[in-house]
């Protein structure tokens, strides 16, 4: 399992940077992400948190996860959402990672 917070300057854990390619994938999610903030009418500065996390399954190819996400607006309301590998929508499980 790993998670990314994307309202944080350095977006690679510690913990991920040992992967060449890493920072620079998570770097464009980010880049990613603030250009569709602003297609909606929104700037990351409107946001507290944007955390994704990806649960990867024991046993399980390693390109295969479940993504979740929880954004917390700088006014402390979340939302959150939650797909399978093959873009499904399923529940959310935050509580169930921390």
């Amino acid at each position: 399992m790993a998670a990314v917070d994307l309202t944080k300057e350095d977006v690679c854990p510690p913990a991920l940077r040992s992967h060449p390619y890493l920072s620079n994938g998570l770097n464009a999610l980010k880049t990613r992400f603030e250009e569709m903030l602003a297609a909606e009418g929104f700037a990351l500065s409107a946001l507290q948190e944007a955390t994704v996390l990806f649960n990867f399954e024991d046993g399980s190819d390693d390109y295969c996860c479940e993504c979740h996400a929880r954004l917390v607006s700088v006014t402390g309301r979340q939302y959150v959402a939650a797909v399978n590998y093959l873009g499904k929508s399923i529940v959310p499980q935050f509580g169930a990672f921390q």
